[in-house]
C-alpha cells in the first residue's frame, strides 16, 4: 500500500530478499507490471517453488534465483525497493546480513521494507536499520507483525522514493 499511495514509477527494479516459494514476488510483478521484480533465496526447493508457481502467473517476476543472500546478485545491480520477511530462525548475523547487503545493493532514495514480529526481534531490526540508514519508521501494526520502513539517503524517512 505504501508503494501504490506514493505512486510507482516505471522501470523500478524491486527485490524480494529471500522469496521462498514467491507469492510476494509474484504480486508485486502482478500489481506493479512494469517493476523489473527479482527474486532470491537461498534454498534451492524454495526457488523451484517459486519459478513453478511463477509459470502460473501472467507476470512473473523478471528473474528468480538461488543466492546465498545477495552473493549471486551483480555487485552493479541496484534496486529501488527491497522487501524481505527475514529468517529470523538463521540468527541475528544472517539477519543483519540480509539489511546490509541490502542497503548495499540499494539505489539513493531506495526503501527497504521489513515485515517481522515484534517477539522476533522487531525491536533490534528497528534499531539496526537506524544505524543502517539513518532511519526506521513503522508504517504498520497487524497480528504482532510490525512492517518497518527505511530509506537510503536521507535521516527521514517520511521522505519517501
Amino acid at each position: 500500500a505504501d508503494i501504490k499511495k506514493r505512486g510507482a514509477g516505471r522501470n523500478e527494479s524491486l527485490l524480494d530478499l529471500g522469496c521462498g516459494w514467491g507469492v510476494v514476488g509474484i504480486v508485486m510483478k502482478t500489481v506493479f507490471t512494469l517493476f523489473d521484480v527479482t527474486c532470491v533465496d537461498v534454498n534451492t526447493r524454495a526457488v523451484a517453488l517459486a519459478k513453478e508457481n511463477a509459470k502460473l502467473n501472467l507476470n512473473a517476476p523478471d528473474t528468480i534465483m538461488v543466492s546465498d543472500i545477495l552473493a549471486s546478485v551483480p555487485e552493479d545491480k541496484l534496486f529501488d525497493t527491497v522487501i524481505t520477511n527475514p529468517p529470523v530462525r538463521a540468527g541475528k548475523k544472517t539477519v543483519f546480513a540480509f539489511y546490509e547487503q541490502s542497503y548495499a545493493h540499494m539505489k539513493e532514495g531506495g526503501a527497504i521494507y521489513v515485515v517481522l514480529q515484534r517477539k522476533q526481534g522487531a525491536d533490534s531490526t528497528k534499531k539496526k536499520l537506524n544505524e543502517l540508514f539513518g532511519n526506521c519508521e513503522t508504517i504498520d501494526i497487524k497480528g504482532g507483525y510490525h512492517v518497518m520502513k527505511s530509506v537510503k539517503g536521507t535521516k527521514d524517512a517520511s521522505i519517501s522514493v
